[in-house]
């Protein structure tokens, strides 16, 4: 179902794909609301031509998994990605030009495998995307070693966003 720059799980998705869906729709307000201001002037020379979310995917996804492994511990979440550039591969995310950097989130149960991402728009892709349809621009590879990286290299953010997003959910 696609609603206001989204892609989320149809009204025949279980019960746990809208909750993700609901998880990320509140990550990505809270990061945009409280993170991307500060990640915006950090790169203040070219602020006005930059997606918001460009260059966001690291932080976004690790601190989305921390969410929906509490929310949904049921699920098997991982945080997949690719780095075309590192694997002279078609790895990643395709804007339609080539792939592109990037990570993102994946829930499998029942059968089911959800993409959660919520900064596609940097390539052109909607704002937030629950899906439980294959989507032929998102490609993953198994590079466990650079995943740990990211995770490391973004701990301190991922935390900083991870505890503004349970804040926010527990507000309702």
């Amino acid at each position: 179902m696609i609603q206001d720059n989204t892609v989320l799980p149809g009204d025949d998705a279980p019960t746990w794909a809208h909750v993700a869906a609901q998880i990320a729709l509140a990550a990505r307000a809270v990061w945009q609301a409280r993170s991307w201001p500060a990640w915006k002037e950090f790169f203040a020379e070219n602020a006005s031509t930059r997606t918001p979310s460009a260059d966001t995917s690291v932080v976004t996804s690790f601190a989305l998994h921390g969410a929906l492994v509490t929310a949904l511990p049921q699920i098997v979440w991982r945080v997949v990605g690719g780095r075309p550039e590192k694997r002279r591969d078609e790895f990643g995310y395709h804007d339609g030009r080539g792939w592109r950097p990037h990570l993102w989130v994946v829930g499998r149960a029942d059968g089911i495998r959800l993409i959660v991402d919520i900064t596609s728009d940097q390539f052109g892709g909607p704002d937030v995307v629950v899906t439980e349809t294959e989507q032929a621009q998102y490609l993953a590879h198994d590079d466990v070693e650079a995943l740990e990286f990211y995770a490391r290299q973004e701990a301190d953010a991922v935390a900083m966003l991870l505890d503004d997003l349970a804040d926010s959910l527990a507000a309702g």
